[in-house]
């Protein structure tokens, strides 16, 4: 079964990646690009169908996102020049938000590193714990500003409702509704394509950076971004930010795709992984290259010096999926009702995605013995449970970095993502009430290779990268 679910992910992508023979007229940048992901995940909800996430709660306004502007606030060259997204910000150190993928790599070079950061619907969970850091909102209300007197041409016009046309011939089941979607999608991007590339173009001769890291380089949605750093002969790099399966769209491409000089310049050159694990799980043209992950290792060593934790009650941690809220929130239910409160204790995770739309899962703080834990660092929440639930998340994999056997809610997706050699299916919450009631301990054995899913030596690993593989002088 497992096969017949990654051959129709695979089929999909081939498909899909044969639009990348339609471009647009600036740069030749391949119009599927910029909407490749929505457009294999609008395919995909047809095939395999899961819930849309609710949209994040926008924030008020703040004039940091100007006053903080890369173009106002930077005033000297940096080597290393990392884009990053807000949601990263997961861990409080000392009251400053960290960065849990990049602030560990930024502060090994740290007067020589900058962080752009995407706010993420104008949240900036601030002070940040990295000090040399900006918001891309600027730009991005800059271009937007630009554009309103700017109009599609009638040559990009015609190529987008050619492509628009081919994608429907393509797949069926798209709605018109769809297709109309990319077709604004794909003009808006067109217009406001030349101008991102002067605005970035500014931005990168003023840094004079010696190196690009670039978050979701691999997904085409950046790839205004990209481009600039190849043309201005930048080394661009991406660090993996989570779960990567071969059958995640986002990090596989056709094989065409992947061996074609003509399409290199629009992907990263390289891509850093959390272990060897995670590099036969990737289908790109970028070269992969082991780094680790600093945030677990740092964080397991931190955890390994604290006293122990009170096991009077055991902790079933469940890690929500924004695909599959209901199904979580009622999972959650059943075990507070079925299993006693003096011997187990839930703690509930939503998914970031699923934080904005609180009415989805509130109401089980009502529960007595159900915990909603929206921010704590999910690494302390695996640390203090005994019992993790989840479907196809990273923290399934994590899970097993703190020794522990995950318990996976068997469908449609955990089949396409996670191996079946990891950890314990269920299909449904009486097959879960018998394993967590029949299991004194889900520990992993003593033998089990970690480091095959987590480098440790993430330090040394990177400042090879830097010195011996990009030869950069620091």
């Amino acid at each position: 079964m497992e096969n017949i679910y990654k051959d129709l992910v695979d089929k999909t992508i081939a498909n899909i990646d044969t639009l990348f023979k339609y471009t647009l007229s600036f740069r030749n940048v391949p119009m599927l690009l910029p909407i490749r992901n929505i457009l294999l995940r609008a395919v995909l909800r047809k095939i395999f169908p899961f819930e849309k996430p609710n949209n994040v709660e926008t924030q008020e306004f703040t004039i940091a996102l100007f006053t903080k502007s890369p173009f106002y606030s930077v005033n000297k060259e940096f080597k290393f020049l990392f884009f990053t997204n807000n949601i990263d910000n997961k861990d409080v150190v000392n009251g400053k938000y960290l960065d849990v993928i990049h602030d560990y790599f930024a502060l090994i070079y740290e007067e020589d590193s900058i962080i752009i950061q995407d706010s993420n619907q104008k949240n900036l969970r601030e002070p940040r714990f990295f000090k040399n850091v900006c918001y891309n909102d600027y730009i991005e209300y800059k271009v937007s500003d630009i554009v309103k007197t700017k109009f599609l041409s009638y040559e990009d016009e015609k190529k987008i409702v050619h492509f628009c046309d081919e994608t429907q011939k393509l797949f069926s089941e798209l709605s018109k509704a769809d297709i109309q979607k990319f077709m604004s999608l794909l003009a808006q991007f067109t217009i406001k394509l030349p101008v991102y590339y002067d605005e970035y173009t500014r931005l990168y001769e003023k840094i004079n950076p010696s190196v690009l890291f670039l978050t979701e380089a691999s997904y085409g949605i950046h790839v205004h971004k990209l481009i600039v750093a190849k043309d201005l002969s930048i080394p661009v790099v991406e660090f993996q930010h989570g779960m990567i399966a071969l059958t995640e769209p986002a990090y596989n491409y056709s094989l065409s795709i992947i061996k074609s000089n003509d399409y290199s310049r629009f992907f990263p050159d390289y891509f850093l992984t959390f272990g060897e694990f995670w590099n036969t799980q990737i289908r790109i043209s970028s070269k992969t290259r082991v780094i680790g992950c600093p945030h677990l290792t740092e964080k397991i060593k931190k955890i390994n010096e604290m006293p122990l934790l009170d096991t009077s009650k055991r902790k079933i941690l469940i890690v929500s999926q924004w695909t599959h809220t209901s199904i979580f929130v009622k999972i959650a239910q059943e075990l507070a009702q079925k299993l006693s409160g003096d011997e187990y204790e839930i703690i509930f995770r939503p998914h970031p995605n699923e934080t904005g739309s609180k009415n989805l899962y509130e109401h089980l703080k009502n529960l007595k013995n159900i915990t909603i834990d929206e921010s704590s660092d999910i690494l302390d929440l695996l640390h203090k449970s005994q019992i993790v639930v989840s479907c196809f998340s990273t923290v399934i994999f994590e899970s097993l970095a703190f020794g522990k056997i995950p318990l996976i809610f068997d469908d449609v997706w955990s089949n396409i993502y996670i191996p079946k050699n990891i950890g314990i299916r269920f299909k449904n919450i009486q097959e879960l009430i018998e394993i967590i009631k029949n299991s004194s301990e889900l520990k992993l054995r003593n033998d089990f290779d970690i480091s095959y899913y987590w480098e440790s030596n993430w330090r040394k690993n990177y400042v090879d990268f830097i010195e011996n593989e990009l030869r950069i002088d620091v």
